[in-house]
């Protein structure tokens, strides 16, 4: 099956926004810590999106983030990931 460039952009736009707003049922709060600064907390709805978004802090270099989860699962690759630490809730 060909799709056109357009159809497919079109699926990504869909799927993106399907995953991201996707609810697995747990709690997961990142918190930035980046340069002297602490950046508001946010919450995403998903360990793929929470995993995501610490990837991108996962060698410190940009800042340091923290996780806080109930999700007793969720987990970051070791490999070179010194700038996300995770936090579980109770």
């Amino acid at each position: 099956m060909e799709f056109t460039l357009e159809e497919l952009v079109k699926l990504r736009e869909m799927f993106s926004r399907s995953i991201f707003d996707y609810k697995d049922g747990f709690t997961y709060r990142l918190e930035v810590r980046a340069f002297g600064r602490n950046e508001r907390p946010y919450e995403v709805n998903n360990a793929v999106i929470a995993e995501e978004h610490a990837s991108y802090y996962k060698s410190g270099e940009e800042g340091m983030m923290t996780v806080y989860t109930n999700n007793p699962d969720f987990k970051i690759d070791d490999f070179g990931n010194d700038g996300v630490t995770i936090e579980k809730l109770s």
